[in-house]
């Protein structure tokens, strides 16, 4: 996984995923949705505190989009 974090704190994620997709998780009215270049889906609800905790959420983000793609790739 070459995930490259720009910008992480307790509301959103945003970086570059294998140095070419958008990454960005971001948090809006207790909501945490996650976009990766086109994919788009919310993650499973839950309260996010901390760095720590979001960090989190992001590899599990990353992990659930290379399982959804997996299928898609030629």
């Amino acid at each position: 996984m070459a995930l490259k974090i720009e910008h992480i704190d307790n509301t959103s994620v945003r970086g570059t995923l294998d140095g070419a997709l958008d990454f960005n998780i971001s948090q809006e009215g207790g909501r945490l949705t996650a976009r990766i270049a086109n994919w788009t889906r919310a993650v499973a609800v839950r309260s996010v505190e901390t760095i720590s905790e979001m960090r989190q959420v992001t590899y599990e983000t990353v992990a659930r989009y290379r399982e959804d793609s997996r299928g898609h790739i030629a």
